[in-house]
């Protein structure tokens, strides 16, 4: 069925730095029709997610467990740039409400926490990475839409993971859903679409690493195909070059609340 899709750390942070300037000419996604913000100079519009995924409430400062229904969801359709900023949450990171011990095992992360940042050439990121202080996985995008029970549908244009940078072509990047409720409790789900993925070599802009990698979607029986024969990464090598990569869950739906970082390290330790 549906793997957890893993991504190759073959080159250091650093690349990450030309990322912004090679998202302006190579991506070249469809904007969205019903976008409650405008995409940034620097970044190609983005299209609405998939349908919503269950969601939960809970009170502030409390666990809470996941309910059925996105329609506890409050306040107004806010701009991408107020969402962002409440997210960043003056600096804190976030971690699951119920600190599980699935929690020690999180998307290739151990005790993964989330951090929101707005980027210098506009767009806005999410990042992942470990409490216990390794690894790290940056999401971007630039616009969102919000259906009408309160959830949030942003489509990432471009990761990078260390260095591993990858650009989304035509609105295939990994879907995040999520609500944000008033007592600062965050439900967050993502997931990734079957993908093909090309390495384009760019010594100029990614001096580090060579390149970085395009990924279009899969149709359907080529889909189903790769959900059968990935490897323990989730893919399908066609040459050194060239990999399929199955669909499936990269972050399960969860509640998350805003810590600092020494809060989230101290429950690890």
């Amino acid at each position: 069925m549906k793997h957890t899709a893993k991504m190759k750390h073959t080159a250091k942070a650093a690349a990450a730095l030309a990322l912004g300037a090679a998202l302006a000419l190579l991506a070249g996604c469809t904007p969205a029709s019903d976008s409650v913000s405008s995409p940034p100079a620097s970044a190609s519009s983005v299209p609405a997610a998939s349908e919503s995924a269950p969601a939960s409430e809970s009170t502030a400062g409390e666990s809470a467990p996941v309910s059925s229904s996105y329609a506890a969801a409050p306040g107004p359709a806010y701009a991408m740039d107020e969402l962002w900023s409440r997210l960043e949450a003056a600096g804190k990171v976030w971690m699951p409400a119920q600190p599980g011990e699935e929690w020690s095992s999180l998307n290739g992360f151990a005790y993964p926490v989330v951090a929101f940042s707005t980027r210098g050439d506009g767009g806005y990121q999410m990042e992942m990475y470990s409490a216990a202080g390794s690894g790290a996985t940056s999401w971007v995008f630039a616009q969102s839409t919000r259906d009408e029970t309160g959830a949030y549908h942003l489509t990432a244009e471009q990761t990078d993971t260390e260095g591993n940078a990858t650009v989304y072509l035509d609105g295939c990047g990994d879907r995040l859903t999520l609500v944000l409720y008033e007592d600062g409790t965050l439900d967050l789900q993502m997931e990734r679409p079957a993908l093909h993925k090309t390495f384009v070599a760019n010594e100029r802009l990614y001096p580090l690493s060579g390149g970085y990698w395009e990924a279009t979607a899969l149709d359907e029986e080529t889909a189903a195909r790769v959900n059968e024969q990935a490897d323990e990464y989730g893919q399908v090598a066609l040459s050194n070059t060239e990999y399929w990569q199955a669909g499936g869950e990269v972050l399960p739906l969860r509640t998350w609340r805003a810590v600092t970082l020494e809060e989230a390290q101290g429950l690890v330790n």
